[in-house]
């Protein structure tokens, strides 16, 4: 069966390779009889089988493929069900790693593999975050009289990744009803570098988000920073982290290549969690502001000398923080009532 969604699966290492192998040790004990193989390519993917095993039927099914590969001593099915972020705009977001030992392998952050025994049959799932997995299945009639061929099927099926990094902000940012789906935020402060900052689908008050970098004008793109759900000083209210983890909209600004702010309305406590960057992304500093209510929304801009903030409330006059420090501080200048302007304010240091 086809697995579907990741959710709370997970792996400790990401690491970006051109396409899937399955990583598995091959057995000590080898058959005194070396197998011929041959190669049977289908579509975007390729298996190594024995000589001999044939492709004997494919079928679709609700828009997935089924491959059945057989041979005198044993057979092979592949399914794949191509990604469809039109439906699903989740699955343009990366796996993030945890400490879940049921997958033990990322291939890329846009695919893992899981693999399942059960005597005569392995099989071996790509998943993704959200959504899709292609499987091979393998069953041999007496997997003792080749020991090692079961390593050789699994380790040949050759399959691209479901997804690269590039890709899927490129799809992002074309996909309009991503806007309307989860938070989103782009910036470019400049010709070459920017980033785009993207939540995934919220859980109560806990929020996945990912953080994407480019340095070439949107041609490539790489994730600098996701979520970890460990590392927060637990002692303060609320706990500070070193990215962002809760439920809230958030704003992002940077002003260089280097140096830039977000500010996240969380949810649901009255506070703002301010975070800082002056390395480009990659290490973030945090810190909170404490509000008279829950917030609602948040926005940043920039004027010569100052950072504003301004946070709206359901009930509450909206608020206008100021910095003049580069985000390391923040005090409040302004309160206006619910949907006011906030046109014309001037701020001395």
């Amino acid at each position: 069966m086809l697995l579907r969604g990741l959710a709370g699966l997970a792996a400790a290492t990401l690491l970006a390779v051109p396409a899937f192998h399955s990583g598995l040790t091959a057995p000590a004990n080898t058959s005194a009889t070396q197998l011929r193989m041959h190669k049977i390519r289908l579509w975007h993917m390729s298996l190594t089988v024995p000589v001999g095993w044939k492709l004997t039927s494919r079928s679709v099914s609700l828009g997935e493929t089924t491959w059945t590969i057989e041979g005198s001593f044993g057979s092979a099915t592949i399914t794949s069900l191509p990604l469809s972020p039109k439906s699903n705009v989740w699955q343009l977001l990366p796996i993030q790693p945890g400490n879940d030992a049921a997958i033990p392998t990322h291939a890329s952050p846009y695919l893992a593999r899981t693999v399942a025994s059960a005597g005569h049959q392995e099989t071996v799932w790509l998943l993704t975050a959200h959504g899709t997995a292609d499987s091979l299945t393998v069953n041999l009639n007496n997997p003792t009289a080749h020991p090692a061929l079961m390593h050789q099927i699994l380790s040949g099926w050759k399959h691209p990744p479901l997804m690269t990094v590039t890709k899927a902000v490129t799809k992002m940012e074309h996909l309009k009803h991503w806007y309307a789906i989860g938070n989103y935020v782009l910036s470019f402060p400049t010709a070459h570098s920017g980033w785009l900052l993207a939540a995934g689908p919220p859980a109560t008050a806990q929020e996945s988000w990912y953080l994407f970098h480019t340095t070439t004008g949107d041609r490539t793109w790489q994730l600098e920073r996701y979520t970890v759900w460990q590392g927060c000083e637990s002692a303060t209210e609320p706990p500070i982290c070193n990215f962002l983890r809760s439920a809230g909209e958030a704003a992002m600004l940077f002003w260089n290549a280097q140096d830039g702010v977000i500010a996240q309305a969380t949810f649901p406590v009255n506070f703002a969690l301010i975070y800082r960057t002056t390395d480009g992304g990659k290490i973030w500093s945090a810190t909170s502001l404490k509000l008279p209510t829950e917030p609602q929304s948040a926005s940043l801009h920039q004027t010569s000398h100052h950072l504003y903030l301004t946070l709206t409330f359901y009930r509450q006059p909206t608020e206008i923080w100021v910095s003049n420090n580069g985000g390391v501080s923040w005090r409040l200048v302004r309160t206006t009532p619910a949907g006011g302007a906030t046109k014309g304010l001037s701020v001395r240091n």
